[in-house]
């Protein structure tokens, strides 16, 4: 795939979590042929309410699945976790190894 089109999905996935006041400097997105890659930890901006819940991310996540081009959504974050198919709410505690 051209880089035009990794950069046209960047662009995509960051419009959706401008949508949801998703804070862009906490988290990292690449996209490779199709595949969108997300690292770091997923807040709300500050000051705007309320936080993040499971459904949120499932809104968002659903949305993210239906941009066209996208192949798969990886997300590797610090306080979300995909359990079971479900969003849940994860804390990460000083010594934890993945």
């Amino acid at each position: 795939m051209p880089v035009s089109h990794d950069l046209e999905l960047s662009r995509s996935v960051r419009r959706i979590f401008v949508k949801h006041w998703v804070d862009l400097g906490r988290i990292s997105i690449r996209c490779t042929s199709g595949r969108v890659h997300l690292f770091g930890t997923l807040l709300r901006v500050t000051g705007k309410q309320p936080d993040l819940q499971a459904n949120m991310l499932n809104a968002m996540f659903y949305e993210l699945k239906r941009i066209k081009g996208v192949k798969t959504v990886n997300a590797r974050l610090d306080n979300w976790i995909l359990d079971s198919g479900k969003w849940r709410a994860f804390e990460r505690h000083d010594g934890d190894v993945d």
